[in-house]
């Protein structure tokens, strides 16, 4: 799993438009948003370990 963190305002990179990532919009004049962005990336990764990793699990 991949997570690529970037303004909305930027382009990406040529080379991580072939990735097989996930976009994490962090918005600069919105910093209230950073908690529920964080939650929702966390809720990500447990659904990505339970999924294709469950020995990782305890």
């Amino acid at each position: 799993m991949g997570i690529y963190p970037k303004f909305p305002d930027e382009h990406l990179r040529d080379n991580a438009k072939t990735w097989n990532i996930g976009m994490l919009d962090i918005e600069r004049s919105r910093r209230y948003t950073d908690r529920a962005k964080v939650l929702k990336l966390w809720e990500d990764i447990d659904n990505y370990i339970s999924t294709n990793k469950p020995h990782l699990i305890f």
